[in-house]
């Protein structure tokens, strides 16, 4: 196998989630640096996008927010291949790799099972054409039709935005809501996203990006951002004002989205996991409502100088003994 670095991800159909600008805006908020490993063998190309991040002299790999893995012509490596992989990235002073790989791609399946962890399961919607929204909700749960009729009945309506209509107001109203989201579970301050973070998604994924939300009392009370691919949509971002809850705004502004973006071709709603490993907290619920299939979601993790990891884990007095240096150090 032949294994490089490369400057992009080439001529092959992927997911924005491998887009080198979509790496970049993390690379820049993570403080890394955004490579491609490329990899050939028997005449087939892939590549495993990863951002650095650097420790004294040396460097952790992972997946950006969000998803990542492999991708190309490559449907499975052997642990042969990995060893060949790590002795690659060791001698590039890479110690670890962790990697988020792809739930609507299963390319989880490309990698060795003994590198690979079960996290979560992920919920999708499939997108069809619908003629009008009431003959969308016709097909939805029949809770979720009470929802959106509910909500409607008090006056909610979704307003849609391009990544060029999107202005100050819009940003400061979704950064404020999304931080309040983030406050209200006690995330970790990662997750702590700033205005100029929100602002550079847009201006750099461009059409590729949209805002939807949901407008009371002159606030957002709801308000999701959503990625686009050729096929997929990927609920991204996402944050709904809890005092407002009861109108079901969340249902409305999603059986919006489902319906508009069927509309326009797109074929599936990747709407991603729930915030633990049984599914059993309410986003899990609520997004297994909208959802007609599941997938399973894997994280990868290598190991790629156990000296220099050992000795990192030690120095900075790190026990878990799965996720990054980096997520623990900083």
């Amino acid at each position: 196998m032949i294994i490089s670095f490369s400057d992009n991800i080439d001529n092959i159909k992927n997911s924005i989630y491998f887009d080198k600008n979509y790496n970049k805006i993390f690379a820049e908020y993570d403080e890394s640096n955004f490579v491609v490993i490329k990899l050939i063998k028997n005449n087939k190309i892939s590549f495993l996008p990863l951002l650095l991040h650097k420790i004294e002299d040396y460097y952790e790999a992972y997946s950006s927010y969000g998803y990542g893995g492999i991708v190309g012509d490559i449907d499975y490596l052997s642990e042969k291949d990995f060893e060949e992989i790590i002795e690659f990235c060791k001698s590039n002073k890479i110690i670890d790799i962790f990697i988020r790989n792809a739930p609507f791609l299963n390319n989880y399946k490309i990698i060795p099972d003994k590198f690979n962890f079960f996290n979560r399961i992920t919920y999708t919607k499939v997108l069809n054409k619908y003629a009008s929204f009431s003959d969308l909700k016709k097909d939805l749960n029949q809770k979720i039709r009470w929802s959106i009729n509910y909500a409607i009945r008090n006056s909610l309506d979704v307003k849609i935005k391009k990544y060029d209509e999107i202005n100050d107001y819009d940003l400061e109203n979704f950064y404020n809501l999304y931080n309040k989201v983030m406050s209200f579970r006690q995330t970790s301050d990662y997750y702590y996203f700033s205005k100029y973070f929100f602002e550079k998604t847009f201006k750099t994924l461009k059409e590729k990006c949209d805002l939807f939300y949901i407008e009371k009392s002159n606030k957002f009370i709801a308000a999701s951002l959503f990625m686009l691919d050729d096929d997929y949509v990927h609920y991204h971002f996402s944050a709904l004002d809890r005092d407002y809850s009861k109108y079901q705004p969340m249902e409305l502004l999603m059986s919006k989205a489902i319906y508009e973006y069927g509309n326009l071709g797109y074929k599936y709603l990747h709407l991603g996991g729930g915030l633990s490993l049984d599914a059993s907290d309410g986003l899990s619920r609520f997004k297994r409502k909208l959802s007609d299939f599941e997938s399973k979601f894997y994280i990868s993790k290598i190991i790629c100088d156990k000296d220099k990891y050992n000795y990192f884990r030690d120095h900075y007095d790190i026990r878990n003994n799965l996720f990054l240096i980096k997520d623990a150090k900083y």
